[in-house]
C-alpha cells in the first residue's frame, strides 16, 4: 500500500483511525450567509476539488464520497465540523475539541465535494473561527476520512487516484495541503 494513505494517528487508540487532507476554500467558491432571525454565520464553498492532487499524492475522482452524501441525505451518517481537526488535540485544550457547527449540505457535483456549513450561534470558538474565514485569515477545508482499502484506489505513479472513501469529519482549517490552488 502507498505510504502516502497510512493512518495519521496511531499513537491516539481512542481517536477515530482516519487520515486528514486539506483543500483551500477559495475565494471564487466561497460564500457566507448570515442568518437575521438566528444570527447565525454559514460558509459554503469546496472541500475537495476533482481536478486537484493534494500535498500527500492524493486525486479523489467524482464519485469518491457518493455513498457518504447518500448516507448524509438520508440521515444515516453525520459529518463532523471542527477547527482545524480540534478532536485530535483533546490533550492541549478540551475547548477546542468542540465541534464548530453542523453541516447543512454535502453534495458531489462536476467541480468536486460542495459542503455548507453553519456555524453554532453563541458558541466562542465558532464565532471566532467564523470572524477568521469572513476575514481572510482562515482559507481551508479539511476532509478526514478513514483509511481506503485496496480495491477503493489506483496508484498511478505520481499519484493515486482514490475512487471511494468513507468521511468522519470535514474541518475548516489554517493550512490545506493543496497550495496551489490557494488564491
Amino acid at each position: 500500500m502507498n505510504q502516502n494513505l497510512l493512518v495519521r494517528n496511531k499513537a491516539l487508540p481512542n481517536l477515530p483511525k482516519v487520515q486528514c487532507r486539506r483543500m483551500p476554500i477559495g475565494a471564487e467558491n466561497l460564500r457566507f450567509i448570515q442568518d437575521d432571525k438566528t444570527g447565525a454565520v454559514k460558509v459554503s464553498g469546496y472541500a475537495v476539488k476533482w481536478d486537484s492532487i493534494n500535498f500527500y499524492g492524493e486525486k479523489f475522482i467524482r464519485g469518491a464520497f457518493a455513498e457518504v452524501c447518500a448516507a448524509f441525505v438520508a440521515g444515516t451518517k453525520k459529518i463532523h465540523a471542527y477547527y482545524n481537526h480540534g478532536w485530535r488535540l483533546w490533550y492541549i485544550d478540551s475547548s477546542i475539541t468542540m465541534r464548530i457547527g453542523k453541516y447543512t449540505v454535502i453534495k458531489e457535483d462536476e467541480i468536486g465535494l460542495y459542503v455548507e456549513l453553519e456555524f453554532t450561534p453563541g458558541l466562542a470558538i465558532a464565532r471566532d473561527v467564523a470572524a477568521m474565514v469572513q476575514h481572510g485569515t482562515v482559507d481551508g477545508f479539511s476532509i478526514a476520512f478513514y483509511p481506503v482499502g485496496d480495491l477503493d484506489y489506483d496508484d498511478k505513479g505520481t499519484h493515486v487516484e482514490i475512487r471511494r472513501a468513507d468521511m468522519y469529519e470535514i474541518s475548516v482549517v489554517d493550512e490545506p495541503s493543496d497550495d496551489s490552488a490557494r488564491r
